[in-house]
């Protein structure tokens, strides 16, 4: 239970990805034919998650609001819960906006981890793999070795080609 004060310190803490909001009278209001509102806030931050879990909770108040009036022998003729979204951060709703810094970061990762795989297929085509794990490091140091050392020359390369 949260006070309203709270849900907004509380998502930006990343404690709730989801803070739903019934306010008081509900039963009351959804009895006597009104079309009360149900608030359910949703932190963004990780995006499939907010989007689909948003989905999934709009479904089952609505599903759940039906049985409802149903054992209450409750008949409407219209849909007693309307969805209604309200986007904050980005209101048109632009993706647009984010696609092109997701595309980098995606590039980036596959590209390190595609050159660090060749360069590991390389060393070992010349046998210098066996050299590497003759040495006092462990295997997980040779790959993050590998893995770190090609991911620094792509993103340099990456914001050295944006920059121009």
């Amino acid at each position: 239970m949260l006070t309203p004060a709270e849900i907004d310190p509380a998502m930006d803490a990343g404690r709730y990805t989801f803070v739903i909001d019934i306010p008081p009278r509900f039963e009351a209001d959804v009895l006597a034919g009104r079309r009360p509102y149900l608030q359910i806030n949703v932190d963004a931050t990780h995006m499939s998650q907010a989007g689909v879990g948003s989905g999934y909770l709009q479904e089952i108040f609505r599903m759940e609001i039906e049985r409802w009036l149903k054992t209450h022998n409750v008949t409407r003729p219209d849909d007693p819960v309307e969805a209604v979204i309200r986007v904050r951060y980005n209101p048109n709703l632009y993706s647009h906006w984010f696609l092109g810094v997701m595309m980098m970061i995606n590039v980036i990762t596959l590209l390190a981890v595609v050159l660090s795989g060749a360069a590991l297929i390389r060393e070992r085509e010349h046998g210098t793999l066996e050299h590497l794990l003759v040495m006092p490091l462990s295997p997980v140091e040779i790959m993050l070795a590998k893995v770190w050392s090609n991911a620094v020359i792509v993103v340099v390369a990456a914001t050295s080609a944006s920059s121009s």
